[in-house]
């Protein structure tokens, strides 16, 4: 808040009535009306008269507004209107812009309120489940009440979903940001090149606030990526991509990886529910219901009886048909029915296609001296990396007892995902892989290759940063989708800013598989159509992973 936004109660007290009459704005009558009947709804539910009002208005400006031009417009205190416009922000009814050169911030009304609906769906859920919950435990017309509210608010956020999901599929692709490189424009749909509203990705907001990934082109039912169900046209030529985060698993495999989420960090699979299930071709409202008695059978429905096996040539042609042209695949060391690894199955697999399917192997850190064994066991079996998630161990990567586990990795130059930044496992402290944990590794062991999985994010400047101090340290921002890092406040603004310096050569595409089921190639569009030069999004999508694994190579004929 600035000198000039001294709060006082006065100015925080909602008016009642119409209009003040002492703005400069030149208001309808309508208009007023208006304005004044979207602050007594929006003070029905819970809002200030004042928030509703300055929502009112922003609906119906053609062009963003500072707070001076509502304070002079609307005759109200600059400082309360601030305040207003910060209640509209946290609730995602207005975003806030800046002008190029000029520290003044504007606020517009967005239009895109679907995000509200399924923020409020995602608390909706939680009463629903609560109200579940309470079916047993009552008796009598008591429990016949609690069933009946459940089924009904259960409906409704299933309708809500359902229609939200229509609005998406339906909706036009972003308009395109301007460039400092020209590029070619988008063909008109149904032309070569064009996205189809099957390919586009449109996102959903999980109730904190991150952005989920969902697709409509559901994935076949073999563990393979999302994929062109039948022969087409030939592509368009499409720019070379390397994955820096793929999961590539059969149907055990992928039990191993829900199971391991379900046991240490259950809240993912309600989550990214919607995800899941698009994902997997599973129906989302069989998957919530099973969900509701126990994650074990949200899995089954995920995974039932009779998928195809794993197919490694139709998952290649896939991959080589969205112009990617190799992947980091990472494993497990979860346990499989027949006895082996998920990393062990990872490894044979592929074993004819490891230059295209690079595999770093899953590392569990709540045993030490089995860390080490699975480190050494993986690297004499050919693998490229190593992959941690400090989250489902509960562990702290940087504790000394893990040192001999890193110094391993740092002799055999053995590149290290970690999983770092936001998580949703509420039983485990947020700092479990954070930059933090990234700066203290470097700082030990200094031959270490380390990949900030998702970047850090939400702390992208402090990620980014501690790269600048190591020159082993890289990031890579799977899980978040490249068209909304050139939004204000989505956290990336840092990676756009440093793009042509200090991350040119330390950031990497990467997917996550399921996070964004659909189509590698239309994520990799979105990063080429972000305001970068054309050698950054070259850098991103393909030359610095690529550089990455020539670094270990050439350690390893060293």
């Amino acid at each position: 808040m600035t000198a000039d936004e001294t709060m006082h109660d006065d100015d925080l007290t909602p008016d009642s009535g119409p209009l003040p009459s002492t703005g400069s704005g030149e208001f309808s009558a309508t208009e007023a009306s208006f304005i004044s009947e979207m602050g007594s709804l929006m003070e029905r539910w819970g809002f200030p008269q004042a928030t509703g009002r300055l929502f009112g208005y922003l609906l119906l400006r053609n062009k963003p507004v500072d707070l001076d031009t509502m304070t002079r417009e609307l005759g109200q205190a600059k400082s309360g209107l601030s305040v207003a416009a910060r209640q509209l922000e946290a609730w995602t009814l207005v975003r806030r812009t800046t002008r190029p050169g000029s520290r003044r911030i504007d606020y517009e009304a967005v239009g895109d309120l679907q995000h509200l609906l399924l923020v409020n769906n995602a608390h909706m859920r939680k009463f629903t489940e609560t109200l579940t919950s309470g079916v047993p435990v009552a008796r009598g017309e008591a429990r016949d009440r609690l069933a009946s509210l459940a089924e009904l608010f259960n409906g409704y956020v299933e309708q809500t979903e359902a229609l939200v999901a229509d609005w998406e599929a339906a909706a036009p692709p972003p308009p395109e940001l301007s460039s400092p490189s020209p590029r070619p424009p988008r063909p008109p749909a149904g032309e070569p090149g064009s996205l189809s509203p099957e390919s586009r990705l449109p996102e959903l907001p999980d109730p904190d606030g991150v952005i989920v990934n969902v697709s409509y082109d559901l994935a076949p039912r073999n563990g393979t990526a999302a994929a062109t169900a039948e022969a087409g046209p030939a592509a368009p030529a499409r720019r070379s991509v390397v994955d820096a985060c793929s999961l590539v698993y059969d149907g055990a495999g992928w039990r191993a990886y829900l199971n391991r989420l379900g046991e240490n960090a259950p809240e993912y699979l309600d989550v990214f529910s919607a995800s899941f299930s698009r994902y997997f071709g599973a129906s989302h409202a069989a998957y919530r219901e099973a969900l509701a008695v126990r994650w074990q059978d949200a899995v089954d429905v995920l995974l039932p009886p009779g998928r195809p096996p794993f197919d490694l040539a139709a998952h290649l042609a896939d991959r080589q048909r969205q112009g990617v042209k190799a992947e980091f695949a990472m494993g497990s060391a979860e346990r499989l029915p027949d006895g082996r690894t998920v990393n062990a199955w990872l490894l044979e697999t592929v074993r004819e296609a490891r230059d295209r399917i690079h595999v770093w192997a899953g590392i569990s850190l709540r045993d030490p001296a089995d860390a080490l064994r699975e480190v050494e066991g993986s690297l004499a079996a050919g693998a490229s990396g190593l992959c941690v998630i400090p989250f489902l161990d509960g562990t702290d990567p940087a504790d000394p007892r893990f040192a001999p586990v890193w110094d391993a990795a740092a002799s055999a130059r053995l590149p290290v995902w970690l999983h770092t930044g936001h998580h949703f496992a509420r039983s485990r402290p947020t700092g479990l892989g954070s930059w933090r944990t990234v700066e203290t590794l470097a700082a030990r062991h200094r031959e270490l290759l380390l990949v900030a999985g998702h970047a850090g994010w939400p702390d992208v400047r402090e990620t980014l940063l501690t790269a600048a101090r190591h020159p082993g340290v890289h990031l890579e921002f799977s899980s978040h989708r490249p068209r909304h890092m050139a939004k204000p406040g989505s956290g990336w603004e840092p990676l756009l800013h440093h793009a042509r310096g200090l991350a040119r050569d330390r950031v990497m595409f990467g997917t996550s598989t399921w996070v964004n089921p659909g189509p590698t190639g239309p994520l990799a569009d979105e990063l080429a159509e972000l305001p970068l030069p054309d050698d950054v999004v070259t850098a991103w999508l393909s030359g610095n992973a690529e550089a990455l694994v020539a670094r270990s190579a050439a350690a390893h004929r060293g």
